[in-house]
């Protein structure tokens, strides 16, 4: 995919654009990922860093975030640029899960798309248990483009290690599943013309995504859509 070197190289972007142009991730550990989400995860993970409280809550300084930015958008990778740091700790912790948000939150599209954030949504608002809940987000899940199942399922099972994590930790400040819930939905599973649509439900749903993590796997075949559904209320 060619680049428009007047455009930033990864925020503010497409997914498919990051996932698959010349900012994806090169280690071949997750395909269709881009560089910038899949080498703030490894080095959480590296560091044992996944039990830092409030992960993912708080948030770098904006004057932090638009330098470290700046330098990404110009073509330098968090690989490279976390290397600066001999002995990181909490304050790059924070920063590595502030440049996930902020990578969502700037998609010029929801990873999960617009079509099946609304999809999702109306289920979860349904009256039909969760066992039958879970089978259709399995369903729209699989009807997702390529790079967004593999993005969401790279994440998924990430952020369920965090909950894990922090649950084990304790403490008033635990980052659960459904906390996580309300960070990670409102850049991710929403509709950005009425972004007021599921604010309530979009955090519970996308919980379910995490806490099932291993019933939401890429590289399973894709179905054909499916079609437009009404769910008892």
């Amino acid at each position: 995919m060619e680049m428009d070197m007047k455009k930033d190289r990864v925020f503010g972007r497409y997914l498919q654009e990051t996932a698959l142009g010349n900012v994806k991730d090169i280690s071949g550990d997750m395909p269709f990922v881009p560089e910038v989400i899949a080498s703030s995860i490894y080095y959480l993970r590296k560091y044992n860093a996944l039990n830092t409280p409030e992960l993912f809550r708080i948030s770098v300084a904006n004057s932090i975030m638009t330098q470290v930015k700046l330098e990404l958008n110009m073509g330098v990778t968090v690989k490279s640029y976390f290397q600066r740091y001999s002995n990181p700790g909490t304050d790059e912790f924070m920063l590595l899960a502030s440049l996930i948000k902020t990578y969502c939150f700037e998609l010029l599209e929801p990873a999960f798309t617009v079509e099946a954030s609304r999809k999702i949504i109306e289920a979860q608002e349904s009256i039909i248990n969760e066992q039958e809940k879970l089978k259709i987000f399995q369903q729209i899940f699989a009807s997702l483009p390529t790079p967004n199942r593999y993005f969401l399922g790279s994440l998924f099972p990430f952020l369920k290690e965090v909950s894990d994590a922090q649950i084990a930790s304790g403490g008033d400040k635990c980052m659960s599943s459904s906390n996580l819930g309300v960070v990670f939905a409102p850049c991710t599973l929403y509709d950005p013309k009425d972004p007021t649509y599921g604010a309530t439900s979009a955090p519970n749903a996308f919980r379910v995504f995490i806490d099932n993590c291993n019933n939401f796997e890429p590289g399973k075949v894709r179905p054909k859509l499916i079609r437009k559904q009404s769910y008892p209320r």
